[in-house]
Formats: structure tokens, C-alpha cells, sequence
């Protein structure tokens, strides 16, 4: 006959990555220097830490204009990449403890060739601390994945004007009597 037992319920760690939403869509005149393109929020899951190993960054049309990019998370900084591409990718050795979030920047220098709509996406992928199993969010842009969609940035060229103010000789009130020097 059929004994009862005991249930027992194996979990493991995972990741979860969205676009920051307090950071949003933007409108930028080119160039910029060491613009933030794009900024994520990683959680682990309240059961076990997880292992980052890989961040990998896409860019779509824009990374024909973009160079040294790098991404910041936690506390840490990658490595600056002089020349950007379609997926750039790091390897990285950083824990995020259980139930915790990070935040995930990038940024990035954009030359004034990059008129029009700039989308950036990430991939993360790491290893759970006790279980060891491998947990990823997005797909990897190398494989032509799909990587989390962060904002987008509408780059455009700007048109310098003049300005005259109060303290401009011209522009002053001059009273009777008074030369301008």
C-alpha cells in the first residue's frame, strides 16, 4: 500500500534583468563623451547568490558611431572598448548576493555621424553559487538573440545660435553722457 511521505522542493538561483525605468527614452545632440546609453537593473532571485560571468552589450545602427564603451555595475567597472560593434561582450567575475539588485550602465562616446534612433540591449549571464546551473537573461546578440531592450535615444545634430545678454556692450542701456568702453 501507499505510504505518505515527505515533499521535498528543490529551487535554485536565477537573474532578472529589465530596463531602469526612471532612465528614460532620451534626445541627445552629437557627440557626446562617455554618454550613459542604456541602464538596466539586475535582481537575484531571494534563494541563492549568483556568479556573473558575462555582459554582453548590443547596439543596433549606432555602433558604427560609438566607441570606448564600457558598462558600470555594483561597484565595478569593465574594460573600456576603443571600438564598439553590433555585441560587445565582457567576461566578468562578480557576485550578486540572494534577493539583491544592481544596476547596470552603459555608456559609451557617440561621434556626430549618429543622427537617428540609438537602441541598446544587454545579455547577462552567470552561474548560481550552490547549485551551480548556469542562468542567462536575454539571448546573446553574437547569435543573433535577442538581448533585454534597454531605452532609446534619438540622436540628432544641433545648430549653434547666438546670444546677447545683459552684459554685452550692445545690449546695455546707456545713459546720457556715458560712453560704452
Amino acid at each position: 500500500s501507499d505510504v505518505a511521505a515527505n515533499t521535498v522542493t528543490a529551487r535554485q538561483g536565477a537573474l532578472t534583468l529589465s530596463k531602469y525605468t526612471a532612465y528614460t527614452n532620451q534626445n541627445a545632440v552629437v557627440p557626446l563623451t562617455a554618454y550613459k546609453l542604456g541602464h538596466f537593473s539586475l535582481t537575484a532571485n531571494t534563494t541563492e547568490a549568483v556568479n556573473v560571468n558575462t555582459i554582453e552589450v548590443g547596439l543596433n545602427y549606432v555602433s558604427g558611431s560609438a566607441s570606448n564603451l564600457y558598462v558600470k555595475f555594483g561597484d565595478n567597472t569593465t574594460s573600456v572598448k576603443t571600438t564598439a560593434a553590433l555585441a560587445n561582450s565582457w567576461s566578468v567575475n562578480y557576485s550578486i548576493a540572494a534577493g539583491t539588485t544592481v544596476d547596470v550602465l552603459v555608456y559609451g562616446d557617440v561621434k556626430s555621424t549618429a543622427v537617428g534612433v540609438g537602441i541598446t540591449g544587454l545579455y547577462v549571464s552567470g552561474t548560481t553559487a550552490n547549485s551551480a546551473v548556469t542562468t542567462t537573461q536575454g539571448t546573446t546578440p553574437q547569435v543573433g538573440g535577442s538581448t533585454i531592450v534597454g531605452q532609446t535615444i534619438t540622436f540628432t545634430t544641433g545648430t549653434p545660435t547666438t546670444a546677447l545678454d545683459g552684459s554685452t556692450p550692445i545690449n546695455q542701456a546707456v545713459a546720457g553722457g556715458q560712453a560704452v568702453v
